[in-house]
């Protein structure tokens, strides 16, 4: 019994030192600038030459996210810049209870003018490579070497245009989703800012850690899709 108990401490006390030494480790790396530099080239996409000729919208948490409501901004910023490009919006679901946020997306779209011949809801794609598939059936054979404007959340892109490439959609345009710092003008209201160096290192710190947890699961997700051969 009491070797049972000393191989369960040793195993507890291990599990503890380990992920000690992971935080540990985490922290260190985000006093850099390597988690901000990472995402960055998990961003990295090509900006766009000439009018798209669609506009494809992945990714988003719940509705009303931030980045769900960030992706929504970008959709509308760009379905103005480029009015005749035909919408492709990846959504988890459509139900019929009006309270639900793949309603309330798909009513974000249209309320704001769009055209419903220039509007189409994929709702049945299961993830990121299903939701290409699906968009592939709906393009027209000779529309997938035409321009694509891809919008998605910053650590996507990667993933999201590789899975495009393997479907044979390789003209891809994207915007930058990236946040963006508010000017301290604009938080002061004209008055000296008093934030402190410590305090802006905190936000740094934590805003670090959480990209470096989003940073992990996107390339565990990359690795998934190449030992699937979806990439």
């Amino acid at each position: 019994m009491s070797t049972k108990r000393n191989k369960l401490f040793f195993l507890l006390k291990s599990t503890i030192q380990l992920l000690g030494l992971v935080f540990v480790l985490m922290f260190f790396l985000a006093c850099t600038d390597i988690p901000y530099n990472a995402l960055m080239r998990l961003a990295e996409v090509p900006s766009c030459e000439r009018p798209p000729r669609y506009i494809f919208v992945q990714g988003g948490n719940a509705f009303p996210s931030a980045d769900a409501l960030l992706l929504q901004y970008h959709l509308e910023k760009s379905r103005e810049q480029f009015p005749e490009a035909k919408i492709y919006y990846c959504l988890p679901s459509v139900s019929s209870d009006t309270s639900g946020e793949s309603y309330i997306r798909a009513r974000l779209v249209s309320i704001a003018d769009t055209c419903p011949l220039q509007l189409k809801v994929i709702s049945d794609g299961v993830n990121t490579y299903d939701e290409i598939q699906k968009l592939v059936s709906l393009l027209p054979h000779d529309s997938l070497h035409c321009s694509l404007l891809l919008i998605t959340k910053p650590e996507h892109y990667k993933r999201s245009i590789a899975c495009l490439n393997r479907s044979g959609i390789t003209d891809i345009c994207g915007i930058n989703t990236m946040d963006t710092p508010v000017p301290p003008s604009l938080l002061a209201h004209g008055e000296e800012s008093k934030r402190s160096p410590a305090l802006l290192w905190r936000y740094n710190v934590w805003s670090y850690l959480q990209y470096e947890i989003i940073i992990f699961r996107e390339y565990c997700a990359i690795l998934y899709y190449r030992l699937k051969s979806y990439i």
